[in-house]
């Protein structure tokens, strides 16, 4: 047996928290009888066994109140806080198991109205099926993802009538100036590997706004499909108030090539 413990643990400024574990190796394999990261006020909790020569495991996973700041530079959110569950059992190059994440953004422009993502995920035929629920936004979404590179996803995606007030506050709008509800479905796929490779179809079904006290509507659904240096639309119509304005092409920025 043999027995791990350590100071706060601290990378690039975020904390980690105080790690504490009881385990002993038998054979090749590591049976970890507690495994306890402390970041409180959360606490990550994981028992089992995993072979470092096989890659072979049977864990269990639990996660409460774990905090993240600053998650990634720039981000319209200050922190998310996390809770989440894995039990299973499989190797590294065949996995197995199912969890549960839900994820909560704090803070910055768009953190306090998005609200709870709560996602659900399945290792099936190597692969990991996973759905998210986003209720303050009215969005789902189901993707499955390749866990091994070059880590390809592909999934779909839907929103019913997402208030778009939130969002146009953040963007600097003046308050009341746009409101209104948009609804979409789309599909898309690329690899993690490489965030330039995705790329989306939008089938945008219903535009219903006050811009300044104008309204807009959509005439008819319309297409649209976006990659990270690709913008395309198909028959936009939109009517504003008693006009109506048409959009069709695609734009191409040359300078990310």
């Amino acid at each position: 047996p043999f027995t791990v413990r350590s100071t706060a643990i601290d990378v690039d400024g975020q904390r980690i928290g105080v790690v504490a574990m009881d385990a002993r190796l038998v054979g090749t394999a590591v049976e970890i009888a507690r495994l306890d990261v402390d970041d409180q006020p959360g606490v990550l909790r994981a028992t089992g066994m995993v072979d470092y020569l096989t890659g072979a495991y049977d864990v269990e996973i639990t996660g409460q109140d774990l905090h993240w700041n600053n998650p990634v530079a720039d981000a319209p959110v200050s922190a998310v806080t996390f809770g989440l569950s894995f039990t299973g059992a499989g190797t590294f190059d065949a996995p197995g198991g199912s969890g549960a994440l839900t994820a909560t953004p704090l803070g910055g422009s768009i953190g306090d109205f998005v609200g709870v993502a709560d996602v659900r995920w399945q290792f099936s035929g190597g692969r990991v099926n996973a759905t998210a629920f986003l209720p303050s936004l009215r969005a789902w979404a189901q993707a499955t993802i390749d866990p091994q590179a070059p880590y390809a996803v592909r999934g779909v995606a839907a929103v019913n009538a997402l208030d778009v007030q939130p969002f146009a506050l953040a963007a600097g709008a003046l308050t009341q100036a746009v409101t209104g509800t948009v609804g979409l479905s789309a599909a898309f796929d690329g690899r993690l590997d490489d965030p330039r490779s995705f790329q989306a179809v939008v089938n945008l079904q219903n535009v219903d706004l006050s811009v300044g006290g104008l309204p807009v509507a959509l005439q008819h659904p319309t297409r649209i499909t976006a990659r990270v240096d690709d913008f395309g639309v198909d028959d936009l119509a939109l009517e504003v108030g008693s006009s109506t304005f048409t959009a069709s092409g695609r734009f191409h920025d040359t300078a990310n090539r």
